[in-house]
């Protein structure tokens, strides 16, 4: 009889403890993956930063500088000089990212007042960074901006 309590007594306490350990473990599991996610958002919208002071600062705009921002910072930039594609848009592009630029532009102007269509005459640099999910299933962060230049305007749509 002892001998059996002590049997039942030991699976109770492995099954107690091992519902610990496990419950725990996913704990810091769903903790370091929320860090991370948002680490990795920090470091897009650091490097988005960047690319746009840069964008602000120059008026002639090379393929390969582009190239090395999309290859550098894995993002896939589309850029219109007041409405009007750049060439090197049209380089590499598969229908799969062109949704996501387009669905990516309607959520910035419905969401987020940011029309990269018509953009309006401003002074100052207006972005917006956000996350979105493509009609694929793929899960993106984005940045939309429209940048004031002496002759118009930029507008700047990154996927990451």
């Amino acid at each position: 009889m002892i001998k059996k309590l002590h049997l039942q007594f030991t699976f109770f306490c492995t099954l107690i403890t091992s519902l610990i350990l496990v419950s725990m473990s996913l704990l810091c599991l769903s903790v370091i993956e929320s860090q991370s996610k948002s680490g990795s958002f920090d470091t897009f919208e650091n490097n988005i930063n960047s690319i746009l002071t840069h964008l602000e600062g120059q008026s002639v705009l090379t393929h390969q500088w582009l190239l090395q921002m999309e290859s550098g910072y894995h993002l896939k930039l589309a850029i219109r000089d007041n409405g009007i594609p750049l060439f090197f848009d049209s380089l590499h592009r598969d229908t799969q990212i062109t949704e996501a630029f387009s669905q990516a532009t309607r959520i910035a102007k419905t969401d987020y007042g940011l029309d990269l269509q018509n953009l309006s005459p401003s002074t100052l640099t207006n972005h917006q960074e956000f996350t979105m999910t493509a009609m694929g299933g793929e899960e993106y962060y984005v940045s939309a901006a429209s940048i004031p230049k002496s002759h118009g305007s930029l507008s700047v749509v990154a996927l990451y």
